[in-house]
């Protein structure tokens, strides 16, 4: 690119608001995933349920968040 031609393209502009909108909706989605995780496994209790039961119960949302994570932000 020569100097008289700095500005991006509307397509690079366009992909970059999109990509970067994605990221910031992920990002929300899997730290409130990750807030239902946490909040889920403080209130079910190892003595009530066991704990092989327990980690059926909370993996889910274990996986979910860093799944988001890993691929939206």
């Amino acid at each position: 690119m020569n100097e008289s031609d700095a500005t991006v393209p509307a397509h690079y502009a366009s992909a970059t608001r999109t990509l970067l909108r994605y990221a910031v909706v992920m990002l929300f989605v899997g730290l409130l995933a990750g807030v239902a995780f946490q909040e889920s496994s403080k209130k079910l209790d190892y003595t009530v349920v066991g704990a092989g039961a327990r980690l059926e119960a909370v993996l889910g949302l274990a996986l979910v968040h860093g799944h988001v994570l890993l691929t939206g932000g």
